[in-house]
């Protein structure tokens, strides 16, 4: 089973975890951590990213997360069409959310999440959620991970990060939407999710080490549980409004202490379960990275991380679109000089092997000669001997024969010159014994001077 190396980069800071990814396809009970560093060195800093990498022996492959980046998002629902064509209609159907992304000349990562059909009116609709970020963000982001020795497969947004979390839940069933925060120190992320589809998002510039200037809670928990609070009604009154679905479940990770002293104060407020991602649930308890109890402590601040860099096939990939088609025509490259490398290996041994086969044929050849060099005397001398002696049984039939019938056959011969004229001259004689008789075809000529003469003496 192959490793990840996932990587979020928040406003305060980076944290990573190395955990195992489980083939595609197969769901897995629980992820299992290798390895987990809460607190990364300054991004500009890369003899130190690169230092930890190998130093910690981290899998090149990398998924990262960003907090901050400029985007925007729209949930939209598009005429049935292949993946290719609802990237180009999401464009043009978000094209003035997305505009603004493109000022600096640089085409906007676009990523899709596709749904399911529904029937709207008499049409059938594909479900998609749209995610456009700044082209020119993104390799900012990630070009110190870069040079670090990382290889940045995947790229993510908080909310893009909360799918991943959403879709390895177990408590909320399917079709029903839930509310996801993720929580930071400078920075908040909402995102309502339904099916593994981000319906709302929001990235907020505020989190549980932001002084609230409205507040007048003097206890910090107290006061980020009633901006939240409030922050949370309008985003699901808005929700209601707009899709005309209840919220029923509240979902809380990140990296505040104490993030259970939440609960109270939002299940109150909104009257839906509230719960927090802050225990070893999904997380294979067997096989944990050292420190085992930090581990524990921080479970619920690396959930981002961990969902994102378990996601077999992650939902939707924000990397720029040229460094995807560099890596895909470098992976085709190095295919085809494997395919070439296998082919030449597969002729050089079929060569061999004909060689070798050629050469025990030529041996097998020259044996058989050799074998036929000495057999062809003695077939020649059997073959002598066998005319020889059908000739001698030959001869012996003839002579048994003219000893039984030779007296008959002097007597007939006798016989036959004292009745022949001398006028007739015979040309042939053909005798054949029948029993106690033989039966003779003579052929002649009559010499007379007259026909009538010779008529008579035959």
């Amino acid at each position: 089973m192959s490793t990840r190396t996932s990587i979020v980069l928040h406003p305060t800071g980076a944290s990573l975890v190395e955990v195992q990814v489980p083939k595609r396809g197969l769901a897995t009970d629980d992820v299992r951590v290798t390895a987990f560093i809460s607190a990364l060195p300054p991004l500009n800093n890369v003899s130190a990213w690169s230092k930890l990498r190998v130093e910690k022996a981290l899998s090149k492959q990398t998924t990262v997360t960003i907090w901050g980046l400029r985007s925007a998002h729209q949930f939209l629902r598009l005429p049935p069409a292949k993946t290719a064509d609802l990237d180009a209609l999401a464009r043009r159907e978000a094209r003035k959310d997305i505009a603004p992304l493109e000022s600096d000349g640089d085409q906007a990562c676009l990523g899709l999440t596709i749904g399911d059909e529904v029937q709207v009116g008499s049409h059938r609709r594909r479900e998609v959620s749209m995610i456009a970020v700044s082209s020119a963000d993104v390799r900012r982001q990630i070009q110190p991970i870069i040079e670090a020795g990382f290889s940045v497969d995947c790229v993510l947004t908080p909310a893009l990060a909360l799918c991943a979390v959403a879709r390895a839940q177990r408590d909320v069933a399917a079709g029903t939407p839930a509310v996801y925060v993720a929580l930071t120190a400078r920075a908040t992320c909402l995102a309502i999710i339904r099916n593994g589809l981000v319906l709302f998002s929001r990235e907020m510039p505020w989190g549980h080490g932001t002084e609230d200037p409205e507040a007048v809670d003097t206890d910090p928990v107290a006061a980020i549980a009633t901006r939240l609070s409030a922050e949370l009604r309008r985003s699901v009154l808005f929700f209601k409004q707009t899709f005309r679905a209840p919220v029923e479940h509240v979902i809380l990770c990140g990296d505040m202490p104490n993030l259970r002293s939440l609960t109270g104060t939002l299940g109150t407020s909104l009257q839906v379960s509230v719960q927090t991602l802050d225990s070893m649930v999904g997380i294979d308890a067997v096989a944990l990275p050292e420190p085992h109890d930090r581990f524990r402590e921080e479970i619920a601040a690396l959930r981002l991380a961990i969902a994102a860099g378990a996601d077999p096939v992650p939902s939707a990939n924000l990397l720029p679109a040229n460094i995807r088609n560099t890596r895909e025509s470098q992976a085709r490259l190095t295919r085809l000089a494997a395919a070439i490398a296998a082919s030449a290996v597969f002729v050089a041994g079929g060569y061999i092997l004909a060689g070798r086969a050629s050469t025990r044929y030529a041996l097998e050849k020259r044996e058989i000669e050799n074998q036929l060099a000495q057999l062809e005397p003695e077939a020649i001398r059997r073959d002598a001997l066998r005319q020889a002696a059908a000739l001698a049984i030959s001869q012996k039939a003839a002579l048994d024969a003219f000893g039984s019938q030779g007296p008959r056959l002097s007597r007939f011969l006798e016989s036959v010159s004292h009745s022949v004229p001398d006028e007739i001259v015979l040309n042939s004689l053909a005798a054949e014994a029948a029993g106690d008789k033989w039966q003779a075809t003579m052929h002649g000529v009559a010499l007379t001077p007259e026909a009538a003469t010779g008529q008579a003496a035959v």
